[in-house]
């Protein structure tokens, strides 16, 4: 043996061993020898401070480009891309190290969860099916695979690897977490509300957080006399929907204290009187924020619980959700700055169009662009005859497309939170909308609500029903064909037409 393979081989024992200081010393002489080996220019890329990353990439890069037929380095070159938020290239270094090496189970593993995120899913699904043949006993391959079968409906074959991913792996989180949106699609309550408890738990996977109170959780003990904290989570739209469970912990409790985002406060003051409730920002994470100035009011406190815990202590079973009535009321104040305004006469329809992208998480804008659409693609409403078209969004609509000149109101200058938003939707006679908190928000105050839904559209709105449990004057118009919004904006057309008719 050499002294360059000497070098090498030392630094790879060092680098097994936990020891990276001793690994990068023995590279170090060794490529001030040989400064092209590309085998110590990739160990040294994976060795180096972390925290100067802009240094990994460029050595793992160079080795790269000096053995453009390693597997390994493509591998480390992709994982360093991921980092980095750079995912198209991630998934291109995973798919270069698998046609090197067919059977290279880590570039296996992580391409083929950067290709479910951008939908690939058959694809997908054959990778993880490698994987469990070469991995044997791999809780990871299985959660891939489930996930893929979920996603292509394959319902049965889901539900069988799920099982087997938590039967590898019963103390993972994530195993249960992902089965969550099987159960929901299927209507299956109960274990749908026990996944869903696990969002927490794997919150730096699925970036679900939310304010750490120190109070005990509440789980289900009787409130009489009691004392609860319920505090927000996740989205607008989650919390909007989630509140629909409120009114029955407001009427046992002795008291209720919400903790809800900054734009929900005048609205849920306004919905639940007899609670106190107070704003917070949260943010991606928990701690991101200072904690709020409120905390020293809060007083005795005897249990806490976020918002969507409601659900697996109150809405386990179908029966639960029977008979759901409007639960949201706009501000006496919110109400009054729209009093004064004159309705139109015919038809009054609220539209949204479009998601909040989010971003700051790939898998959360991607989610969003599926279910926005242009306003363009409402062309066809701008012409029911007797329709006075109204957006409920809180953007300008400029320029606004030639077919709504004359024919959208556009007040989002006047839409200053949600309260706002609501108070506009009770002046309407019906909102049309994309999936959004906007959907949520009409819903909830008991406003005729025409929810446009993309193909195999979020679990909470089930599979193939017209009708939604959340909200009982809802109706759900869905997609046939993957990203053909045209026969569901005819559909809407028509219906408002008819409605434009009858009000006439």
């Amino acid at each position: 043996m050499n002294e360059l393979d000497h070098l090498y081989r030392r630094a790879l024992d060092a680098y097994k061993a936990g020891d990276s200081r001793a690994a990068e010393a023995d590279l170090e002489r060794l490529l001030a020898q040989a400064p092209t080996e590309a085998s110590a220019l990739l160990l040294k890329g994976v060795t180096h401070d972390k925290a100067e990353a802009p240094v990994c990439l460029a050595l793992v890069e160079q080795s790269v480009r000096l053995d453009p037929d390693n597997a390994e380095a493509w591998y480390n070159l992709a994982v360093y891309e991921a980092e980095r938020g750079r995912l198209e290239a991630a998934l291109a270094g995973y798919e270069r190290a698998v046609r090197l090496d067919p059977l290279h189970l880590n570039a296996l593993g992580n391409g083929c969860e950067l290709m479910r995120r951008f939908d690939r899913f058959e694809e997908a699904l054959v990778w993880a099916d490698r994987m469990v043949a070469l991995g044997g006993e791999s809780w990871s391959a299985r959660l891939n695979r489930a996930i893929c079968l979920f996603h292509l409906r394959r319902f049965e074959e889901a539900e069988a690897a799920f099982v087997a991913a938590r039967r590898l792996a019963p103390e993972r989180p994530i195993v249960q977490w992902e089965a969550f949106s099987l159960y929901l699609h299927q209507e299956r309550f109960a274990p749908a509300w026990e996944a869903f408890e696990q969002r927490f738990a794997c919150g730096e996977l699925n970036g679900v957080h939310c304010y750490p109170f120190p109070q005990p959780p509440w789980l289900g003990e009787p409130l009489a006399g009691r004392r609860i904290l319920i505090h927000n989570e996740q989205g607008l739209g989650d919390q909007i929907m989630f509140a629909s469970a409120l009114p029955e912990v407001i009427g046992e409790a002795e008291a209720v204290t919400l903790v809800v985002a900054p734009e929900l406060v005048a609205l849920f003051a306004a919905s639940f009187p007899t609670a106190r409730v107070f704003p917070a920002r949260m943010g991606r994470f928990a701690g991101d924020h200072p904690a709020p100035d409120w905390l020293g009011e809060l007083g005795r406190i005897d249990f806490q619980l976020p918002i969507g815990g409601l659900m697996h202590r109150l809405r386990r079973t179908p029966e639960s959700f029977a008979g759901p009535r409007p639960y949201l009321r706009p501000s006496d104040a919110a109400r009054a700055r729209w009093a004064s305004r004159t309705r139109a006469e015919g038809l009054n329809v609220g539209v949204c169009w479009a998601s909040n992208p989010a971003l700051f998480r790939h898998d959360s804008s991607r989610r969003a662009v599926k279910k926005s659409m242009t306003l363009e693609t409402l062309a066809p409403l701008a012409g029911v005859p007797g329709a006075r078209l109204v957006s409920v969004l809180n953007w300008r609509v400029d320029p606004a497309p030639l077919a709504f000149v004359g024919r959208l109101d556009d007040l989002s200058a006047e839409l200053r939170s949600l309260d706002d938003t609501a108070a506009l939707i009770e002046t309407l006679d019906v909102v049309v909308t994309v999936d959004t908190a906007v959907a949520h928000l009409a819903g909830a105050l008991g406003k005729p609500t025409w929810l446009l839904l993309h193909d195999f559209a979020d679990c909470r709105w089930g599979l193939t029903s017209q009708r939604s449990y959340w909200y009982p004057d809802m109706r759900l118009c869905r997609q046939r064909t993957a990203g053909d919004w045209a026969p569901v904006v005819a559909e809407v057309a028509d219906g408002l037409a008819a409605l434009a008719r009858a009000a006439a």
